[in-house]
Formats: C-alpha cells, structure tokens, sequence
C-alpha cells in the first residue's frame, strides 16, 4: 500500500552488506521485479528517485519509461552499469559516493603493496603450514628505493598519493590531462609510466576508453622488477595479459582486489604465491557502509521535489 505523503523510488537491487539505507523509512520502494511484472503506467509515472549500485543495469529504455525521474543515486564510486549519457539527456542527475570511500580504498591500496612487496600472505601461510621449521622463507622488498605509479588521479589517486609518501622515493601519474595543482611528475603515456615506475597502481574509473588499458605492453614495460595493484576495476586490466606475465614471471607480482569476471578468479592467479587476492572489499567496513547508505537517501532526498 502507497503512503500518499511519500515520494516513490525505485530500487534496482539488495544493497550490499551493513549497507540497508531504509529506504522505506523515507520513501514508497517500488523493485525491478514489481515493474516488470505489472509496469502499469501509474507506477512508472510515480517513481521520481533510482535507488542502485553501480552494477545497475539502468539503460536508455529502463529511463525513458520513468517520465517523472529526477535523480538517480548510486550507492558506490562507480557508474558501470548506468548509462549516464542517457540519463544526462534525460537532466537526470547521477549521484555516487565516491567522496566517501577515497580513504578506504587508498588504505587498502597500501596494504596491498606492503602486502606483495614484504610477502605477508605468503609469510601467514608459510607460518600456518608449518613451515618455518624448515628454514626462513624468501626476503620480500622494501619500497622506499622505489617509485609509485598511480592511474588516475582523482579523489581516491590523490589520497594513495599523500598515504604512500613516506614509504616511495617518487610518485608520478597517468591520467587524460596534468593536474596543475600536483607537483607529482605526469605522464601522458600510460607505457611510459609503466616503464618508469616499480608500483602501478590502478584507480581510475571504468570506463569505454579505459577497458584493457593495462595490457601486455603496459605489463611488458612495467618489467619483472614490477608490481601490478588494482583497486578500481577488473575490466581496466587486461586480465589473460595479466595470468601471462604472472605465469611467465614477466612481472614480480600483483595486489588485486578487482577481477574480470566476478566472482570468478583465474586459478593461474588463485596459485601464484606471487599475487595477493582480495574479494572486491574496496571500502567495505562497516563505518563507510553505513555512511554511503545515508548519503545515498540524503541525496534521493535533496533532489526530489
């Protein structure tokens, strides 16, 4: 039953977990299922919010069917599955939470370059299966004779920037143009970053221009002294590139938190002692969780009339 005196949206899917932002405290919640099962007019004339993630899918049919949108709020960073250009033609307003989760992912980041470069996961097996008795496992490496590439410099490029100072002698950057505010050096060539750096670290958005823009060239000149993070999406890596030059040894490692194809991660990857595996967490702690919910419905609520 409608409450005449809320607003309708509508929700594309479950929000992840420790993430409910109790939608139904604030609004009438219409789901996908309900609209495809009886998209009666009235309904679809009602909903003026879209409540999803960033996997959507919300498509130029899915918003030319809501005449009364007015806001669509992505519970996450990211847009993937949301046609914004559509929805921008539309004068329908995307709203993520990306400024909320730059201190998380940068932190995880970090953690996943100490995590390849001083062997922890491996050490914590090492340990766990009894082998120390048998002597020291192999030395991992220390950062601070190294250099950080990072591939993106928004809010989550510029936050790994400022965390990872102490620990690299120099960071650069990749991204479509110089930030003129940023003494750190910029490389217009993504190749060339990768040749010049030790660590690349991914967390750009996902985008058509940057599907497979760590391929087997970036890989190539990122060299077998080279390690490979990822913090942003799987399809920005060329991920059988990247099963080569690990199988290959052609790089020394690999931090991944993002994989191509969800939930399924290559087992060539799933083997390598050599690369450290996380699954998709990002920002996820239940702090963040929780304020992304409540950013989302606040947003939801500033924007509609």
């Amino acid at each position: 039953m409608m409450d005449e005196r809320k607003h309708t949206v509508l929700q594309m899917s479950a929000m992840p977990l420790g993430g409910d932002p109790h939608l139904e405290d604030h609004f009438n919640v219409v789901h996908l299922h309900d609209i495809l099962e009886n998209g009666s007019p009235e309904i679809l004339r009602s909903i003026k919010g879209i409540a999803t993630t960033a996997r959507g899918p919300i498509d130029a049919e899915l918003i030319g069917l809501l005449p009364s949108l007015q806001i669509i709020a992505s519970y996450s960073a990211g847009t993937d599955g949301i046609d914004v250009t559509a929805a921008r033609k539309r004068g329908v307003p995307v709203t993520t939470t990306s400024q909320l989760i730059a201190p998380e992912v940068a932190n995880l980041a970090i953690g996943l370059m100490l995590a390849v470069s001083r062997r922890i996961a491996e050490g914590d097996r090492y340990v766990r299966q009894g082998m120390w008795s048998n002597g020291p496992m192999p030395l991992g490496n220390s950062l601070g004779d190294c250099r950080l590439g990072i591939v993106g410099m928004g809010n989550i490029g510029r936050t790994i920037a400022d965390r990872a100072r102490p620990f690299f002698r120099e960071i650069c950057y990749f991204g479509p143009h110089r930030k003129t505010d940023l003494s750190y050096g910029y490389h217009s060539d993504i190749i060339q970053l990768a040749r010049h750096c030790d660590y690349l670290v991914i967390c750009c958005p996902a985008t058509p221009a940057t599907r497979n823009l760590i391929g087997a060239e970036a890989l190539a000149a990122l060299g077998s002294n080279g390690y490979l993070i990822n913090v942003a999406r799987g399809s920005i890596v060329d991920e059988e590139a990247l099963i080569d030059a690990i199988a290959r040894e052609t790089i020394a490692g690999a931090g991944l938190d993002v994989f191509a194809r969800e939930p399924d991660v290559p087992e060539v990857l799933r083997q390598s002692d050599r690369v450290v595996l996380l699954p998709h967490v990002g920002a996820a702690t239940v702090e963040i969780r929780r304020a992304m919910a409540h950013a989302m419905v606040r947003s939801l609520i500033d924007h509609i009339s």
